[in-house]
């Protein structure tokens, strides 16, 4: 099936993934709404492997900012990533913090993405879905060392939709607010 695209300054995106995008600002305005009281803003940076565990992988750095969390305890987050191939993708989502022990902490996400593949992996188009999920470790008591898996794939609006994995360390830094 061939879903109509429009073409701007990311490459063609899908006439599809238009509503998807429009559904997850609400989320993310939701979730804002009411953050519950002494939660700081987070600066995350990562590092790692885009494409993990095949031929093509390449390497990859990003930032993500992390806003305090809000209703339902979900976090909204915002970031941007590249390869050193000249891939890049800006990213909006959710994530939810589950606290496992006192320092450790687990935390499954939800976003979407716009990608570019420059001369790296070919996703099928520049809208894509993220999903990742975190485990870290309180090292301080404002930062936290993490290991990040996560998917992009564009859930076949696309006719090609291979996907890529990553895996990145991370390390997040709070800005604001009382220590973990």
């Amino acid at each position: 099936m061939h879903w109509p695209t429009r073409t701007g300054c990311l490459g063609t995106l899908p006439a599809k993934a238009l509503p998807a995008m429009l559904l997850s600002l609400p989320l993310l305005l939701m979730s804002v709404a009411s953050p519950a009281a002494g939660q700081g803003f987070e600066l995350a940076a990562h590092a790692g492997v885009f494409n993990v565990a095949r031929s093509s992988a390449s390497a990859e750095a990003g930032l993500e900012v992390r806003f305090p969390a809000g209703r339902w305890g979900l976090v909204p987050v915002v970031g941007a990533a590249g390869t050193d191939r000249s891939a890049y993708y800006l990213t909006a989502g959710l994530r939810r913090d589950l606290p496992l022990a006192p320092r450790w902490r687990l935390a499954p996400g939800l976003g979407v993405a716009l990608y570019e593949k420059g001369d790296d992996k070919d996703l099928g188009g520049s809208f894509q879905f993220r999903s990742m999920l975190e485990l870290s470790y309180a090292v301080s008591r404002r930062s936290r060392l993490g290991v990040v898996f996560y998917h992009l794939s564009n859930a076949g609006l696309d006719d090609l939709n291979p996907g890529s994995n990553s895996l990145v360390l991370n390390w997040a830094v709070e800005l604001t607010g009382p220590a973990p």
